[in-house]
Parts: structure tokens; sequence; C-alpha cells
């Protein structure tokens, strides 16, 4: 089974986007890309180590537009991770994904938060 969302106004927020600063685009992908890093490079420190295949297999890609990344964990020949970080019938959580996510989203916040202002102060020519 596959879940699915529906976001509403998308379109919206894809005009919205077009109209931002292109250096604003710039600073705040700069700043998304090194939160994504960040994320990644914590999971696969926490990511269970028997083979390292779990590890190999997270990992981070652009998203559906170009204020997005995508940090995923698991591919078709590691789909047992999702066991692992929720756990299963016989097998307790061992999580590593959430973790990393929870651990860096405070201080990616604060860096994207950061490059808006930054490139918005430099717009303005402040």
């Amino acid at each position: 089974m596959v879940a699915s969302t529906k976001i509403t106004g998308a379109k919206r927020m894809r005009r919205k986007l077009a109209g931002l600063p292109s250096e604003l685009r710039n600073q705040v992908g700069r700043a998304l890309d090194k939160t994504a890093d960040e994320i990644v490079a914590t999971a696969k420190r926490l990511a269970p180590k028997a083979t390292g295949a779990g590890a190999e297999a997270i990992g981070k890609r652009d998203g559906e537009h170009e204020l997005q990344r995508v940090v995923y964990a698991a591919d078709d020949d590691t789909f047992y991770l999702r066991f692992q970080e929720f756990g299963a019938e016989d097998q307790p959580a061992q999580p590593f994904f959430f973790p990393a996510y929870r651990l860096n989203r405070k201080r990616g916040q604060r860096r994207v938060k950061s490059a808006e202002n930054r490139a918005l102060r430099k717009d303005a020519g402040l």
C-alpha cells in the first residue's frame, strides 16, 4: 500500500516562488542543501551497521521544486530499514531516521531563516 497526499495551493505556491529574488532562492537552496547533508550524515551515523548496506541507502535528492530537498532511507534492496525504524511484531523499534531529523531540525530552520534575512537585506541594499 502506498501513502498519498493531496497538496492544496501548490499552484499559488509555485507562483510565489517564481516571484522571489534569485539571490534569495540561491541562499535558501544552499541552506537547505547543507541541512539535508547534515540529516543524511547523522542518519548514516545512527543507522544499523550489520552489513553497512543500510547506511549506504540513506541519501538526499532534489524535490518537486527548487526549494525542496528529500532525504530518504531505503531502496528496493534495503526495504528492511522501515522495520528497523518502526519495529515489527517480533522486533522492537530501533529508530535512526527520525532522531536524525529531530536533531537537525532547529539548526536547519535557523539556517534557512538566516539565509532568507541575509538575501532580503542584500536585495534591499542594507
